[in-house]
């Protein structure tokens, strides 16, 4: 009795709607996996973005050749918006690495490409200023939709 039983179970099912079930759960587990990978890859590299930079003004250039770069851009208070720079650099890195307040944290990296972006514009380096303006975009659209805590 229980060999026909199990024979009419295994007739009853149906495999091939039981493999497009477990494929699709498959699928969906690959899709949320390969979406939590990307969205912490493009953090890690939107925070190096701004922290390499904020350190390399800082242990290499000195906020002297910073602020010689800004006063050459027609900054006042070159020095002052120097440290700023670099301050902000160095925070925003770390706080976009450390997915901490991301929709504040991004706010400062949008300022600092868009204005660098226009300011060495000129007709010869557009492909420089669209850069900027792409970074300055993907800082804002992962502040709306990346990891939010």
């Amino acid at each position: 009795m229980i060999l026909g039983d199990s024979i009419r179970f295994i007739k009853d099912v149906n495999y091939s709607e039981l493999l497009k079930t477990k494929l699709s759960e498959r699928r969906s587990t690959m899709k949320k996996n390969t979406a939590m990978y990307s969205v912490t890859t493009n953090r890690i590299l939107l925070g190096l973005l701004m922290l390499i930079p904020g350190l390399s003004k800082l242990f290499i250039m000195g906020a002297d050749a910073v602020s010689g770069m800004l006063s050459g851009f027609g900054f006042p208070a070159p020095l002052f918006f120097a440290w700023v720079l670099i301050i902000a650099e160095i925070a925003t890195g770390i706080a976009i690495i450390a997915n901490f307040k991301i929709r504040l944290s991004v706010i400062p990296p949008i300022i600092i490409m868009v204005i660098a972006g226009i300011l060495t514009f000129s007709p010869e380096r557009i492909p420089s200023l669209i850069m900027h303006i792409v970074i300055a975009s993907n800082y804002w659209v992962f502040g709306a939709y990346g990891d939010n805590k």
